[in-house]
């Protein structure tokens, strides 16, 4: 069990030609997190899991919302990210080892009265040309991902010969700090990778693929007005 308390200092955004003094600078962020976990080894020590339960609060979250060409950061009062997780590793046999994990994460503004407004939505602070994002899910924040890999090892006198397959599984997420609900969706996808290797002392010479099945996908999606 875990409790920790942390921050992250203030500063300036700059660059914004005549925006009032008063709307550039950013405070500090102050956070809470709190875990319970277990980490055992099972199988005669074949098999580890681990697993937690997490829970952090925020209060002046640092957002950053892409303005134009540039980020601007400003403060959400108060952010809670809370979940599970979990991860094994299993020895199969002599030259097979498995690795899973898979996290299930909740992000919520749960007060944010000043983020950015996506093109098209009215304002809800005319002063500011804020909009109230409170209740919403954090941007870039799928709440499940999941890993899986599989890697074999042979040893002969050469050196030692070995493969890896593994992949990634990412849910739903909106990639628009805006929340843009138009055009900042983002469907679940998943991205396999390859490598194929020898190594011997110091000395290793492989070859990878990454993204073998040419899954397209979107990170990050910007307004530019």
């Amino acid at each position: 069990a875990t409790a920790a308390t942390g921050f992250k200092g203030g500063g300036y955004n700059g660059g914004f030609g005549n925006t009032p003094l008063a709307k550039r600078p950013f405070d500090s962020e102050d956070v809470n997190s709190y875990e319970l976990g277990i980490k055992s080894d099972l199988a005669n020590h074949r098999v580890r899991l681990n697993a937690t339960a997490f829970l952090s609060d925020y209060q002046d979250f640092q957002s950053a919302s892409f303005v134009g060409l540039q980020f601007l950061v400003n403060n959400a009062e108060k952010v809670r990210v809370q979940g599970l997780e979990a991860d094994l590793t299993a020895r199969l046999s002599e030259g097979f080892t498995l690795d899973l994990s898979g996290t299930y994460a909740e992000a919520t503004y749960e007060r944010y009265t000043q983020g950015s407004c996506y093109t098209g939505r009215t304002p809800d602070d005319p002063v500011t040309g804020a909009c109230d994002l409170s209740g919403q899910t954090l941007p870039f924040a799928p709440k499940l991902t999941a890993t899986a890999g599989l890697q074999w090892e042979h040893l002969f006198n050469a050196g030692t010969l070995f493969s890896r397959l593994d992949g990634s599984w990412v849910g739903e997420q909106n990639v628009t700090s805006e929340l843009d609900p138009n055009h900042g969706k983002q469907d679940a996808y998943g991205v396999a990778n390859f490598r194929l290797g020898w190594s011997r002392d110091s000395w290793e010479i492989f070859g990878w693929v990454r993204n073998l099945t040419d899954e397209t996908y979107i990170t990050q999606t910007a307004q530019s007005n």
